[in-house]
């Protein structure tokens, strides 16, 4: 009897862990301990590096600049600096909206509280009506 009721509760485990839904979830597990033991260097992130940004910044290439400044925060979500940049850029720009956007995804992805304040001093202080949100 108790072979058979574990046999049947095996059964629904692996009907479950085999469905669809299921399927990435399950594999990510498993894949992510075999790159783990084989493949350890691909955990590493990307160097913390301003110098093709600040390149940008000084030959006048605004839109590269804070393109390339918003790919440091994408990969560096913690970095207060690539934030505060790419806002300064967006206002000499005069791009409201993206501001707007860039202020929203820092505020969310800090979490130093006095970098949460720094972007919220900077936000206002360059568009004077507030920070939004």
């Amino acid at each position: 009897m108790g072979s058979c009721v574990f046999g049947v509760i095996a059964l629904v485990v692996a009907s479950l862990l085999l469905s669809p839904e299921m399927r990435p979830l399950v594999s990510s597990v498993f894949t992510g301990l075999i790159d783990l033991i084989y493949l350890p260097e691909w955990g590493a992130s990307v160097p913390l590096d301003y110098t093709l940004a600040d390149l940008y910044q000084d030959k006048g290439r605004t839109e590269a600049a804070i393109r390339e400044y918003l790919r440091i925060a994408h990969y560096h979500p913690r970095e207060l600096r690539p934030y505060l940049e790419a806002l300064k850029l967006s206002r000499q720009s005069g791009e409201m909206e993206l501001a707007a956007k860039i202020y929203k995804t820092g505020l969310r992805r800090l979490r130093n509280q006095s970098a949460r304040e720094a972007l919220k001093k900077t936000y206002a202080l360059y568009f004077e009506t507030g920070a939004p949100g």
